[in-house]
C-alpha cells in the first residue's frame, strides 16, 4: 500500500532523466528495510515472538508520522488546482480494472503479480520450513533473510544504475 505513493512521489520530484535512478534508490531503501527488519526481528525474538511485531508496528506508525510531518507536497498549488478541476472518472473501479487487463499493459500486471507472489511466499514459508526441517532459531532465519536483503541492496545500488546507463530505460 505504500509502494505506489512512494513511486509516484519519486516521479513527481525527479526529472525524466533521473527517474530510473530515483526508483532504483527507492528500491534500495526498501531492500535496506528488509536488511534491518529481519536482523532486528531476530534479536527481538529472544524477548518473545510477539516483540518483533510490536516493534514493526511502532516503526510503521513512526514512518507515517515522519512522512506526514517531513515530506513536502510534491505538486505545486497550480498543479493541485488543475487536478481538482478535471472531471472525475465516471467508470467504476471494476470497469477500469477490466479495461486495463484488456490493454497492452495486461502482461505487465501478470508480471507484477508473479514477481510479487514468489518473494512474498518465500518470505512467509521460509521460516516455517527451516524451523521444521532444520530446527533453525529465529536468529538463524533472520540471518538468512538479512543476507539476502544485503545482496539485494548491493544489486540496487551498485548494478541497476549502471545497467540502465548502458542499455537505457526502454531496453
Amino acid at each position: 500500500m505504500i509502494v505506489p505513493p512512494a513511486i509516484a512521489y519519486v516521479a513527481d520530484i525527479t526529472t525524466i532523466e533521473e527517474r530510473a535512478k530515483g526508483n532504483s534508490l527507492l528500491s534500495a531503501a526498501m531492500s535496506f528495510g528488509f536488511v534491518i527488519g529481519p536482523g532486528f526481528g531476530g534479536i527481538l525474538a529472544e524477548y518473545g515472538t510477539r516483540v518483533p511485531l510490536y516493534a514493526a508496528t511502532g516503526a510503521a506508525i513512526a514512518g507515517v508520522v515522519f512522512s506526514i510531518v517531513c515530506f513536502p507536497e510534491s505538486l505545486s498549488k497550480e498543479q493541485m488546482k488543475a487536478a481538482r478541476t478535471k472531471t472525475p472518472q465516471k467508470e467504476s473501479f471494476l470497469k477500469q480494472y477490466a479495461k486495463s487487463l484488456k490493454s497492452k499493459y495486461a502482461m505487465l500486471f501478470v508480471l507484477v503479480l508473479v514477481m510479487t507472489f514468489g518473494p512474498a511466499n518465500f518470505e512467509s514459508v521460509l521460516g516455517l520450513y527451516v524451523t521444521n526441517r532444520f530446527q533453525f532459531s529465529p536468529q538463524n532465519i533472520a540471518m538468512i533473510l538479512t543476507t539476502g536483503a544485503v545482496i539485494g541492496v548491493g544489486m540496487q545500488v551498485l548494478i541497476v544504475a549502471k545497467v540502465i546507463k548502458m542499455f537505457g530505460e526502454k531496453r
